[in-house]
């Protein structure tokens, strides 16, 4: 994050290989001097890998990246219309202050859109406008910290950091500042049917610390027998979800 960049490691190498965002230069940490371009980055806050190439979150430059292969310079943007933009919005195709992604089984990208209270579904391809969104009501253009009008529900989202898929399609959602997680069922973006560090829906805050609490969850994973684990941000751990 704070080089502006992104390293590849060889497995079981100490030394990086490849670097994306600084123009192949491993000893440059600028957002190309100030200018949005094809070889820059502004806090790169999430990555995600495909059998094709790699997707990373430009945070600050309002956008995501594919880089196709090995290649370092990106072939395709999600939220600007070119490589020298950084205009975040609230649109179908517009981003603001993008975390973590998610790419599903057909090449599909899920983007925690953090800065709009939204998660978006772009689907496989070059497609440079979302197909769904989670988190405002089925709306692209709003960006309510929670929705309807600020009520914490199975349905709102209030600053999501993450997301990941599980291995039945279910999208899971670090709900950052509403500290909790939730699941959506495959193919479903209307409302969550599951939520861990809080007791309902309708709750947000940290009641006392416990082995159910939350707080400002950050990155969600599973491990390779399907069992969840979320970085919980403020209490300073990482906890095991069932």
């Amino acid at each position: 994050m704070g080089n502006n960049r992104a390293l590849y490691f060889p497995f079981g190498a100490e030394n990086a290989t490849r670097v994306y965002g600084q123009s192949g230069s491993f000893t440059t940490n600028g957002n190309g001097n100030g200018a949005t371009s094809a070889d820059s980055f502004s806090i790169p806050s999430g990555i995600a890998l495909t059998t094709d190439g790699v997707f990373i979150s430009d945070t600050f430059n309002y956008r995501v990246l594919f880089f196709a292969g090995d290649s370092t310079t990106p072939t395709r943007v999600y939220g600007q219309t070119v490589y020298t933009t950084k205009f975040s919005g609230v649109t179908a195709s517009k981003l603001n202050t993008p975390a973590g992604l998610a790419v599903d089984s057909a090449g599909g990208l899920y983007i925690a859109d953090s800065g709009n209270h939204r998660v978006v579904y772009y689907d496989p391809g070059n497609s440079t406008a979302a197909s769904r969104v989670y988190g405002q009501g089925g709306s692209f253009t709003s960006k309510l910290k929670n929705w309807p009008g600020g009520a914490v529900n199975a349905a709102s989202l209030y600053t999501p950091q993450d997301v990941m898929l599980a291995a039945n399609g279910a999208l899971y959602i670090s709900d950052t500042t509403n500290n909790r997680v939730v699941a959506y069922a495959p193919g479903n973006s209307s409302a969550a049917y599951r939520v861990w560090g809080q007791d309902s829906f309708t709750s947000s805050g940290l009641s006392s610390l416990s082995e159910k609490s939350l707080s400002t969850p950050g990155a969600v994973r599973f491990n390779k027998e399907g069992r969840l684990f979320v970085v919980d941000l403020t209490i300073h751990r990482v906890i095991e979800q069932l």
